[in-house]
């Protein structure tokens, strides 16, 4: 069976967006997991459930983005992301997964990771503008 990872691209209505630093290889990565058999092949509750996780940041807290669907498939699985909207940046508590975060400005192009975050960064400029 094919894996299936689920996230959430977090951004402020001040046009900054969240980047998570992987402990184990020091690349970025935004907050996003593997679908479980507890999320019952549900996207939306898998990648709310790894916002929590990952970052402390609970699904009340965010305005999810009705319109934006993110699907990268590669030999690896599929990724589905999802755009959460926060009033404004705040202190994320790190899981052990990640060792440091950075909130960055909104300004592309952006080359953070080669692969699908670019390739989702630049949807979500389309999408964007």
């Amino acid at each position: 069976m094919r894996k299936i990872t689920c996230g959430v691209f977090l951004m402020t209505k001040q046009g900054i967006f969240l980047v998570l630093k992987k402990s184990k290889n020091g690349e970025y990565d935004i907050p996003k997991g593997q679908m479980e058999e507890e999320h019952n092949n549900d996207e939306l509750k898998c990648a709310l459930d790894e916002l929590k996780q990952e970052t402390g940041i609970l699904p009340n807290e965010i305005e999810l983005d009705e319109d934006f669907r993110y699907e990268y498939n590669d030999p690896d699985g599929t990724k589905v992301i999802f755009l959460g909207w926060l009033d404004e940046e705040r202190e994320i508590k790190l899981s052990s997964e990640h060792k440091d975060y950075k909130w960055k400005k909104w300004n592309p192009p952006h080359n953070i990771r080669k692969g699908w975050l670019n390739s989702l960064l630049e949807e979500l400029d389309k999408y964007l503008n």
